[in-house]
């Protein structure tokens, strides 16, 4: 298991740019004037285990809080969403 990242590693996963890490989704959850929260999941290659990062990204760059990544795994779960009646 995987506890922490180092700053520049954390920046290659989130970039894409870590030759042991896979982007598997990302997405932005939340932003509040000049910061955006955003999340993905992760393939660690070497370990072929998921984990999901969290961080944010300001007018500055990226904010240092994906230094903690989380194992997670994928569950189906089915979803109800509503349609306009035609």
């Amino acid at each position: 298991m995987i506890e922490e990242l180092t700053k520049q590693d954390g920046e290659l996963v989130i970039c894409g740019d870590h030759e042991d890490w896979k982007t598997i989704e990302e997405h932005v959850c939340d932003s509040i004037d000049w910061v955006m929260e955003c999340e993905g999941v992760f393939l660690n290659k070497p370990s072929h285990k998921h984990y999901r990062l969290r961080w944010s990204i300001s007018d500055d760059g990226i904010e240092d809080r994906y230094y903690y990544p989380k194992e997670v795994k994928a569950v189906e779960k089915t979803v109800t969403v509503w349609e306009p009646v035609e």
